[in-house]
């Protein structure tokens, strides 16, 4: 090589001779680039400059190297161990299947067997062992029954003592620690899992920002004034280098435009500076996300208020979410996660080739003939699931498409499911009594831990203290309700929606079930543990074999047991860790049965790789609107009974499982049919017909909406099944259609026209609230029906009709009518049978 004057010309002739990649060049000239501008700004020469930092990219190269042979020795220890754990792994038939350990390994579902660690379980169980660690922090900030922030005041010193000032403020001293003690055991946690994140002293809280902000700046001001502005709020001396070196001023200023581009292109917490080596690598992003520093606590709540999408709390917690989601992605596919799958799947292929060639152990003999063909469509699941899990599929097209269209459909949500709650009380105490038995768990304690979630304060912080997630944390980073699938739109609207489903107590009761079922396995596991292993057997034993928990497993879980009885899955050593996420995972997937509320895999097949903000995505929306619950049970309860069903020897149990599960939910429907007619003020229907357990069997199936049909022509809400079928933002721009084009036609014919009472009556149908079941049927009565006597002169023959047509397709009669304004009788529950 020849003599060159400085290092930057020796890089670019080892490129040009081919002793180095392109890639390597780009990130050796950038570290040599930035040293060089640091020692001259200095007011070095230009000689002691290369000197310096061609010293520094040399060791750069050095640290370079041995962070890429950790990472490939990281990478090939999970390669090995994927590939042993696929082998070994049996799916719900007792079938050695690789497709389905595939999917298993990003969302196990628990109907397999055999250790298949999951990204979306392990990322559950680490957001639940930082809930635990942080509890104290959790509570004191957590939202009310309207979405309000309790103690915000507290937050300002919280994020004072984060910056490292001394307050005074004991409490915030505390919760600031809880904080901080928790942010430092994921960074710790991610560098074992092959990330490298720096300690800061005083780091303070992670910025997140809202990019419609940020650009609404830069197009008022231009974005050299934005680049200004946050420049103003840094502190660069106490800003690292990708290579963790300190950088000067004039080096963060050149960097700030590329981080600018990256808010206003993603709207990311994770800021990326230069580091482009390490971008198909997860190894370094949550380095990436510490590299702003503000000047302290002041600029740092002056830029939240001004470009951040929510206060510190949700910072923090969008920070928690995405750390265990890095980590659980780290964890179970390696240090790229991307690469590790994309080599899954070509093993999976060349196994499937092989299978129609001569057969393979790892195919079911089944799927030989066309395992090429049943392998595509497992992989196109699992990229899908994928897709939903990275959130890729909600990174919108139009950012204004997705949230008017979100926006509407958290509208809808808080409007439609006020009476959800009666449906999901007969309905979880029949999952919750059959993912019990088939867990192993006892059903003796679970009522009085149930109440106790209900009713105690104290319960339901011990519940997250142990490992329950705390669902309104979560909701920070990603907003899931029950029924209604996951909430998008802007944070008003999801504030609404979120406010009306804790209003109607489905979120409370939805949350008492999860954390009472989890508790009630910490304690039931922490009584088992005392047996030995061998000595288990039933569903127990097969629980543990589904999850792959093995013998010198169950010894060690013997040592998390605590004085009182149970598991503690969360203060647990480095070396329990792993064990004690695994055994979360199994908690959180067994309470999935109990009280079902979505899953990836479930909004992977309602939605697919559609994303929001694009017209079909949108349309795909609207259309899984409130089915997420009645196609989660098929992946669920279905699945695990078609599995007992084909199994060798476990048919009987099956069919027993399916006739006890049909019957007993059938009878929750009907219950939950009779309670919603009782809420809108009327008689219970009639039972002794086939349609109404065919509806009762869909109610209780999630899928009640669908059951109408068995009566009349249209839905509840005067729907037809091609409406229906696109879900209730189709149903009202259908309602709002025609009030338009039927209102123009009559004045065009000289009719008169009940526009201001058609508008009305939709709009009234769409208050946040009013379908809250201790609360539908005096809205209806006073607001509703009193609204509609002032704007439609036609009123009272409307409410005539709406009687008529109750008798016509149900058979029952109104105790409280329409247009009344109290009710003109008891209820007549003799009407449950045939005149």
């Amino acid at each position: 090589m020849a003599k060159h004057s400085n290092f930057g010309e020796c890089i670019a002739d080892a490129l040009s001779d081919g002793l180095i990649s392109e890639q390597m060049a780009d990130d050796l000239s950038e570290v040599w680039q930035r040293s060089m501008r640091r020692e001259e700004g200095q007011g070095k020469s230009a000689a002691e400059a290369n000197a310096i930092a061609s010293r520094e990219t040399m060791e750069a190269m050095e640290r370079e190297a041995a962070r890429r042979k950790r990472l490939e020795a990281l990478t090939a220890e999970r390669r090995t161990t994927l590939m042993e754990q696929g082998a070994a792994f049996r799916n719900g038939r007792g079938e050695r299947d690789f497709g389905d350990f595939i999917l298993n390994t990003l969302d196990n579902i628990g109907n397999g067997y055999g250790r298949a660690e999951s990204v979306a379980g392990r990322q559950n169980a680490i957001i639940a062992q930082a809930h635990g660690r942080m509890e104290e922090f959790l509570f004191h900030f957590r939202r009310g029954v309207a979405q309000r922030r309790l103690n915000r005041a507290d937050l300002k010193n919280v994020v004072k003592e984060a910056f490292g000032v001394d307050t005074g403020d004991h409490a915030a001293k505390a919760l600031s620690r809880a904080w901080s003690d928790t942010a430092e055991w994921l960074r710790q946690r991610a560098n074992r899992a092959g990330m490298e994140i720096g300690k800061l002293e005083n780091w303070g809280l992670p910025q997140s920002h809202d990019r419609r902000a940020v650009q609404n700046f830069v197009d008022k001001h231009g974005l050299e004034a934005f680049r200004k502005r946050l420049f103003d709020m840094l502190d660069p001396e106490k800003m690292l280098d990708p290579e963790g070196r300190p950088m000067t001023a004039a080096q963060v200023w050149e960097d700030l435009p590329r981080v600018i581009e990256r808010i206003l292109t993603d709207g990311d917490i994770g800021l990326k500076p230069s580091t482009r080596s390490r971008s198909s690598m997860l190894a370094n992003r949550r380095q990436e996300a510490r590299y702003l520093v503000f000047k302290d606590a002041e600029t740092w709540m002056k830029y939240a208020e001004e470009f951040s999408s929510g206060d510190a709390f949700s910072a923090a917690m969008q920070w928690v979410g995405g750390m265990a989601k890095d980590i659980a992605e780290m964890e179970v596919l390696g240090p790229n996660p991307d690469g590790m799958r994309k080599f899954l799947h070509a093993q999976a292929e060349q196994i499937a080739a092989q299978a129609e060639l001569h057969g393979h152990e790892l195919v079911p003999k089944r799927q030989w003939k066309n395992a090429r063909r049943t392998i595509t469509k497992k992989l196109r699941r699992a990229d899908d699931i994928w897709l939903h899990h990275t959130g890729a599929v909600n990174s919108p097209d139009s950012q204004v498409l997705a949230n008017v269209a979100g926006n509407v459909r958290n509208i809808l949500t808080s409007a439609y499911l006020g009476s959800a709650v009666l449906s999901a009380i007969p309905g979880d105490a029949v999952f919750n009594a059959f993912a019990r038995t088939y867990t192993g768990a006892s059903h003796g304690q679970f009522l009085s831990a149930f109440v106790g979630q209900l009713a105690s304060r104290k319960s339901r912080r011990d519940a997250v203290a142990s490992g329950a997630i705390f669902e309104s944390a979560n909701n920070e980073l990603i907003s899931q309700a029950r029924y209604a699938g996951t909430l998008s739109g802007q944070e008003w609207s999801r504030h609404v929606a979120n406010a009306s489903l804790a209003m109607s107590l489905l979120s409370p009761w939805t949350r008492a079930g999860r954390h009472a079922f989890i508790q009630g396995l910490m304690y039931d596991f922490g009584r088992a543990v005392q047996m030995g292993f061998d000595a288990l057997d039933g569903p127990l034993r097969r629980t543990l074999d589904r999850y792959g928990i093995s013998e010198a497993d169950w010894s060690e879980l013997a040592k998390m047991r605590t004085e009182t009885g149970r598991l503690d899955l969360v203060n647990v050593s480095v070396e329990q860790e792993k064990l004690a996420s695994r055994v979360l995972e199994m908690f959180h997937a067994e309470s999935e049965f109990a009280v079902p509320s979505g899953n990836l895999r479930a909004r992977s097949l309602l939605i697919g790789n559609s994303r929001a903000g694009t017209l079909q995505g949108e349309l795909r929306r609207s259309a899984s609107m409130f089915m997420s619950f009645g196609v989660t049970l098929p992946y669920l309860h279905g699945l695990r009974i078609y599995n007992q069903l084909v199994r060798e020897g476990e048919g009987a149990r099956g069919a027993g499982y399916m006739t006890t599960l049909l019957i007993t939910l059938t009878l929750g429907g009907a219950m939950s049919i009779q309670a919603k007619e009782l809420a809108a003020g009327r008689d219970p229907r009639e039972m002794e017909s086939q349609q109404f357990w065919m509806a009762a069997g869909l109610q209780g199936g999630g899928l009640g909406i669908w059951g109408d049909f068995f009566f009349a022509d249209t839905n509840r809400f005067g729907g037809s099944f091609p409406v229906t079928a696109g879900g209730p933002v189709v149903q009202t721009a259908t309602d709002l259609h025609r009030a338009v084009s039927g209102n123009i036609s009559a004045l065009l014919e000289g009719k008169q026209t009940t526009f201001a009472a058609d508008l009305t009556d939709i709009g009234t149908g769409l208050v946040p609230g009013s379908n809250t079941w201790y609360l539908k049927l005096a809205y209806d009565r006073y607001i509703e029906d009193a609204l509609q006597k002032i704007l439609d002169p036609e009123a009272e023959a409307a409410f005539r009709r709406r009687v008529q047509s109750q008798r016509r397709d149900y058979g029952n009669e109104y105790f409280w009518a329409p247009g009344e304004t109290a009710p003109t009788r008891a209820p007549d529950f003799e009407s449950i049978r045939q005149d």
